[in-house]
């Protein structure tokens, strides 16, 4: 249930569903959420670095790592409003489902 809290809190807030429609309509809101991404992406590369062994591929493991966490995440995100769906669960079960299948 851990790979679920980020998401599930994120579309537990009251607006989210208003905030994705509002995005999905408005190329100038789609902007500025895309605007704030490579300071978010740098916030949990830190989170990453802090947690990861350090090594040969540390420089750039928690980048990579970054990247990847962001896209499922957003992939979850658009997956769950398409589908109209209430709770999020699902959505993240599919995704990790794909992730698994083509990182074995």
């Amino acid at each position: 249930m851990a790979r679920n809290s980020v998401a599930s809190m994120a579309t537990d807030h009251p607006r989210a569903r208003k905030i994705m429609e509002i995005s999905a309509r408005n190329a100038a809101a789609r902007g500025a959420q895309l605007s704030r991404l490579s300071e978010l992406e740098a916030g949990v590369a830190k989170a990453y670095e802090r947690r990861l062994p350090k090594g040969s591929a540390a420089d750039i493991a928690p980048g990579v790592l970054a990247g990847l966490t962001l896209a499922a995440l957003n992939v979850t995100f658009r997956a769950w409003f398409s589908r109209g769906e209430e709770d999020i669960t699902r959505s993240v079960d599919r995704v990790m489902k794909v992730l698994a299948t083509v990182s074995a």
